[in-house]
């Protein structure tokens, strides 16, 4: 019986392992993630995020956002304007013109 219990312990944490295992086996995971969706995004590689590419990527808060991140106002989105973004954004109150949709500034 004892024998069982620790059989089915230790399926349990290697189940428990395999399931919670987020990144392909032998795949790295990338150290900029947002660079890397940045760049699967910007489908003409002009380093400029357009609305439309943006829409296309299903990159929701992005598109959400658009009108925030642009900081420059010039209908695109550098990596650049998206980290600074971010990087605004993290510490901001919810409730905040950072925190809210582009047309409810």
């Amino acid at each position: 019986m004892r024998r069982q219990l620790v059989v089915a312990a230790l399926l349990a944490c290697l189940a428990a392992t395999a399931t919670a295992q987020t990144v392909a086996p032998g795949a790295k995971r990338s150290r900029h993630p947002m660079a890397d969706r940045f760049a699967a995004a910007d489908t003409n590689g002009d380093g400029h995020l357009t609305m439309a590419e943006a829409q296309a990527a299903h990159w929701h808060k992005v598109v959400d956002q658009f009108g925030v991140i642009d900081a420059d106002h010039d209908g695109t989105i550098t990596l650049a304007e998206l980290r600074a973004w971010r990087d605004a954004h993290r510490g901001a109150p919810a409730g905040s013109p950072l925190s809210s949709p582009a047309g409810q500034r």
